[in-house]
């Protein structure tokens, strides 16, 4: 999985395709004839849960074209109900769905209810406030999470969204999760922990007898790239402060111009930023959506601060 810091060097598309972790190469999920001979993943899911007492445990499945799926558990030590940043030996499994279910689960993300599905799905939490760091970085629960972060291959981009298990008990999701959950219990070959990649491989990997299982990373915040704002000649030097939500997938929404010493000077702010472009924040790996502030200092050249990563980084840094 890629860090904030290496996604500032990526193009567009490599974004893209990074952020989801996948890559599929057909408008439609319906895969066209002779297709099944190249295996890319087509729909990844990652369960996130955490508390205190027992730690982080997660679940992700990524699902190939073939119909074959790759699955993962993890789950953090525990010592006299207190969390610990350390980690279990992964359950490493895989299997393949039948052609009935393969072709349903098929229709069911293509339809246009679920395709249209973007942003956040629920409730927003506040995963800064809701872990715990150690010396290392490694992150334990400081509070009850719970989220899933689900991706689906399309062809101009990702489809990536996160929800809230609240959100889970309506259609087009119930039905959906509902295959996540069967997918999660149902028997299928143990693989080596070697295996374990996280769900995020682009493709099959094979791993020699001496790889080691990747450890889940910790918690990243959102990285920026874009413009400075300029100052309208119409508007007076000032402060302005932006508030925002940046999606897992990278894209931005819910802008309020918060406070700002000339109307004209909030708008120039709030059109420079929905022009950034932001890396989503990841715990665990996983992205994941955050509520986030731009403070815009015009006096001489302008100076941006954002809130809680603290920098704006140009289009020309590498």
């Amino acid at each position: 999985m890629i860090t904030n810091r290496d996604c500032v060097g990526l193009g567009l598309l490599q974004i893209l395709v990074l952020t989801a972790g996948l890559l599929f190469a057909s408008q439609s999920l319906a895969l066209p004839a002779g297709a099944s001979s190249t295996t890319i993943p087509i729909i990844q899911v990652h369960h996130v849960q955490g508390d205190p007492y027992f730690g982080f445990r997660t679940s992700c499945v990524i699902l190939f074209s073939d119909g074959t799926y790759h699955r993962e558990h993890r789950i953090q030590v525990s010592r006299s109900e207190h969390a610990h940043p350390e980690w279990e030996t992964p359950l490493v499994s895989e299997g393949s769905l039948n052609a009935g279910e393969f072709e349903k689960l098929l229709a069911d993300v293509d339809e246009p209810s679920f395709s249209s599905i973007s942003g956040i799905v629920g409730r927003l939490p506040d995963l800064r406030w809701k872990v715990a760091f150690n010396r290392g970085g490694e992150v334990v629960p400081h509070d009850t999470i719970d989220f899933y972060t689900v991706s689906v291959g399309r062809l101009r981009s990702a489809q990536v969204f996160q929800t809230s298990p609240e959100a889970l008990r309506r259609e087009p999701l119930l039905t959906f999760f509902d295959w996540f959950d069967q997918t999660e219990k149902r028997k299928a070959p143990a693989l080596s922990p070697s295996q374990a990649n996280g769900c995020t491989s682009m493709a099959k990997q094979e791993y020699g007898a001496k790889a080691q299982p990747p450890l889940p990373a910790g918690f990243g915040l959102p990285a920026a790239r874009g413009a400075k704002p300029e100052l309208p000649a119409t508007a007076s030097p000032g402060r302005v402060k932006l508030e925002f939500v940046v999606y897992p997938d990278g894209t931005t929404g819910g802008f309020k111009v918060v406070s700002s010493t000339s109307a004209d000077g909030g708008q120039a702010v709030m059109n420079a930023a929905k022009q950034w472009m932001f890396f989503p924040a990841r715990l665990l790996g996983v992205p994941v959506g955050m509520a986030m502030q731009a403070e815009v200092v015009f006096a001489g050249s302008p100076t941006v601060i954002l809130y809680p990563d603290g920098t704006l980084h140009s289009w020309l840094d590498k």
